[in-house]
């Protein structure tokens, strides 16, 4: 039958190529139109254009609200941020136009106080690292995939095996937006995320925050607290059996 609503998924993971986010991205619609008819709309690089991400923070943000404004109708929709943190403050602009909202694994928003720390000073030392890393015009995917798989990937040992396998053979597959998002990913972690949120009020929303239960604990975990603050009516609850790529790990908590 005719959609009764539409479900807009803002998918940016870290280093998590499209082709891998996919099969959750389709159990996740499959689902919700068991239940009632709706229209699901993924937008990630490789699935939808998305505005190109080699841009400030502000400007990025800016380019896609003025995107989802042009693709969604004018009725209400429901948004769900899987963009660990790069458009989380886009729910304040929305705010008029959603039904709901689910944000997972959120991650960058940081305290004043820890901004303000050596600790900071040394993550922001290897984010900027990482930044020049993903520049280079062709990384081998080998070198980074055990700092990749060891921060980002719990399971046991024959299912991080297998999904290595797929890692490796997926970014064989991407091109180079995939790795100018993930240089962005580390070049507006520092304080660009927090910038975003910086000023803005208590949001009265219907909302729900879900953050991976082993996720890192400064840069996710208590960036998740950090956002509970700003919506402290929104639900909060934790994947379990996951630190970040919940959609490998553990999508069905989700779905």
């Amino acid at each position: 039958g005719e959609a009764r609503v539409s479900i807009l998924i803002l998918s940016l993971p870290n280093m998590l190529p499209w082709t891998m986010q996919k099969p959750c991205m389709d159990s996740i619609a499959d689902a919700v139109n068991r239940d009632f008819p709706a229209k699901v709309i993924a937008l990630s690089t490789g699935a939808c254009f998305l505005p190109h991400s080699g841009l400030p923070l502000t400007d990025f943000l800016a380019e896609l609200l003025e995107f989802i404004n042009d693709l969604m109708s004018k009725e209400p929709f429901v948004l769900v941020d899987n963009s660990l943190g790069v458009a989380t403050s886009l729910l304040w602009p929305l705010q008029q136009r959603l039904m709901c909202a689910l944000v997972i694994n959120s991650a960058g928003i940081f305290s004043e106080e820890y901004i303000g720390s050596v600790a900071h000073s040394k993550l922001s030392s290897v984010f900027e690292a990482r930044v020049e890393e993903r520049r280079r015009p062709s990384i081998p995917a080998d070198a980074i995939a055990e700092n990749i798989f060891s921060i980002l990937v719990t399971g046991a040992p024959d299912i991080l095996t297998e999904l290595r396998t797929q890692w490796r053979n997926a970014v064989l597959d991407t091109d180079c937006e995939f790795w100018r998002l993930s240089a962005s990913h580390y070049e507006w972690f520092p304080t660009e995320r927090t910038k975003a949120l910086n000023g803005l009020p208590k949001l009265d929303l219907q909302a729900s925050l879900i953050c991976s239960m082993h996720g890192p604990t400064i840069v996710m975990t208590e960036s998740m607290q950090n956002l509970h603050r700003l919506l402290p009516d929104a639900n909060f609850s934790h994947i379990p059996d996951s630190k970040c790529w919940w959609e490998v790990e553990n999508p069905k908590f989700v779905i």
